[in-house]
């Protein structure tokens, strides 16, 4: 019993005697995970390698990190995710981490690069977002470099919605606060992409040279080879290939090694086409490959339909006229996913100025509520009767400020819906579908695709109106738009052209198309039921068809010779459909 007792005391001392020692241990083990995630983020994006390692050790004891220490690692995790093409993995954690980190500046950065991140994805609206919570927590960062972590990612969003004005502005404002390190040599390259595209002329050699030599310096050697591939794009401006065949076949082993799909496509697009301007479009077309075969080539659809370009040239020179048909088709739908892209960030822009005049009129309410509120305040101490009247007048000045704001919306919208659309029918007028019409003819008549025009006109329409009065005439109007509605898709252009007069412009329609889509807007009109107007008979209308292939790309030509069609229509009876080349 007695020797039970002297072991318990001497295990007891035991314990005492080590658990400072396992205390301490574990202290050390956390703060050498410190160092690692430190080393790591330093790392990330000059030695790959170096980066995936670290991370992979950390990974194998994140059970016993702090809880600083996982979100830490999470956001380093979402930066691999990204730069290995997994970018919706990476959206997920960067917003895990924004969301629920305590640390500030970590959910900061977060928010800094979702930014980057929407918009690769072409996500514009969420990149607003985000920008603004940039904003909303800009004066919070106490950390200088992290705070201008937020004004170069606004640079990297507005180049890639191509605003550049605007990155001169946050670009300028970092200059202005000599942004220093690795920031300063993100600066510079952002700078640089947006002046080849503003003052690509004003440019010189040493813009580029000491941009390189800032992200050198850092140890920054994608960076510093996306900024060589702009140097090959100013060489290329100036008529001096050779220079950027030198300039960047040195490099292009590194640059391949980073497997960084921005840095690849733009090395390649400009060795491409340094080789195209010497006339060796042999070596120009192996460049363009890469860049056409690549798995991730439609998150860089300009650069894609420059490389479909090239190699559509290259099969023209070898007389491979069936590949050059195949690439010049990928050229042409490449380009038009580009035009897409173009509309949605046009859209993007008028809808984020849109919220900004709508924030602006809130704030000004709210300072009319606030001023309220103050006023009485300060007037508690006067009269009763005084102080009605002073906020019946505020509350009248807040409700016509609500009014007014309303009115200016209703207006806006009313005058866009005057100004496009036929009150009547509630199709195109006459000047909005001319508008869109010869936006469309011009751009398929650089793309050599086919469009069609289809024009129809209401039958004995003037006798309509003579025996049953203009009221049912209106009504017989709106019948036959609301009937064609339904036969025209999405991408056409239809419009009131005249008094009884339609029109529908029919992109990417051969002939054949056209004549089925005249014929059952044809048909619909006569099936329409006249009983509930009180008149006898049917409604029918004469149409003309008209294409590109016969005709061309000019809308006049197109009216004119659809409208000849819809004539002959009329003259041979009425009610069927004509078309051009038939009536000749």
């Amino acid at each position: 019993m007695k020797a039970n007792k002297g072991y318990k005391k001497l295990i007891l001392c035991m314990s005492f005697f080590y658990i400072p020692f396992l205390v301490s241990s574990k202290q050390l083990e956390l703060e050498a995970v410190d160092a690692q995630l430190q080393l790591a983020e330093n790392v990330k994006s000059s030695d790959s390698v170096r980066f995936d390692e670290l991370l992979y050790s950390i990974n194998s004891k994140f059970d016993q990190l702090t809880i600083d220490q996982k979100y830490r690692y999470l956001f380093l995790s979402a930066y691999q995710s990204s730069y290995k093409g997994d970018v919706a993995k990476a959206i997920g954690l960067y917003k895990h981490v924004e969301r629920n980190s305590q640390n500030v500046n970590l959910r900061y950065k977060a928010s800094v690069s979702l930014v980057n991140l929407f918009s690769l994805r072409k996500d514009w609206q969420s990149g607003f977002d985000y920008l603004d919570t940039i904003n909303n927590n800009f004066e919070s960062i106490e950390d200088v470099s992290t705070r201008h972590l937020g004004l170069i990612g606004a640079s990297f969003f507005y180049n890639e919605l191509e605003q550049y004005e605007m990155t001169q502005i946050f670009v300028g404002r970092l200059i202005d606060e000599e942004v220093s390190g690795r920031n300063l040599c993100m600066t510079l390259g952002l700078k640089l992409r947006a002046d080849l595209v503003t003052r690509k002329s004003e440019l010189k050699e040493s813009d580029f040279t000491s941009g390189i030599q800032s992200c050198l310096d850092v140890n920054e050697p994608i960076i510093a080879n996306v900024m060589r591939s702009y140097f090959g794009a100013f060489y290329n401006y100036k008529k001096e290939s050779e220079t950027t065949i030198k300039l960047l076949e040195r490099h292009y082993e590194e640059s391949m090694g980073f497997n960084y799909p921005f840095l690849t496509f733009e090395i390649n697009i400009a060795l491409a086409k340094a080789y195209q301007n010497i006339g060796d479009l042999k070596k120009a077309k192996q460049f363009a490959r890469v860049v056409a075969d690549s798995p991730v080539a439609n998150d860089y659809i300009e650069r894609l339909v420059e490389a479909f370009e090239i190699i559509a040239l290259h099969a023209m020179e070898k007389n491979e006229f069936e590949k050059a048909v195949y690439y010049q088709d990928k050229y042409i739908r490449a380009k038009e996913k580009l035009f897409e892209q173009a509309k949605a960030k046009q859209i993007a822009i008028e809808f984020s100025k849109h919220r900004a005049v709508e924030k602006d009129n809130q704030i000004k309410i709210l300072n009319n509520q606030n001023r309220i509120l103050q006023l009485e305040k300060e007037l508690s101490e006067e009269s009763a009767l005084y102080n009605r009247w002073i906020i019946i007048l505020l509350v009248v000045s807040v409700s016509i400020l609500f009014m007014w704001v309303f009115y200016v919306k209703r207006s806006q919208q009313k005058l866009r819906y005057l100004a496009e659309f036929d009150s009547l029918t509630g199709v195109s007028n006459r000047a909005y579908f001319n508008q869109n019409s010869e936006a469309i003819l011009n751009y398929y008549s650089k793309t050599n695709r086919t469009a069609s025009l289809v024009l129809f006109d209401l039958d004995n329409f003037k006798k309509i109106n003579d025996t049953y009065g203009h009221p049912i005439g209106d009504e017989v109007l709106k019948l036959a738009a609301e009937a064609c509605k339904a036969c025209v898709r999405k991408v056409d252009i239809f419009g009131r052209v005249g008094g009884e007069e339609f029109a529908m412009l029919l992109p990417g329609c051969e002939l054949e198309q056209a004549l089925k889509i005249a014929e059952d807007c044809r048909a619909k009109i006569e099936s329409i039921d006249t009983s509930t107007l009180g008149m006898q008979g049917k409604i029918t209308a004469s149409f003309g068809v008209a294409d590109s292939a016969s005709t061309g790309y000019l809308l006049k030509d197109l009216t004119a010779n659809a409208d000849e069609a819809m004539y002959l229509a009329k003259r041979r009876g009425r009610n069927r459909v004509v078309n051009y080349q038939s009536s000749e």
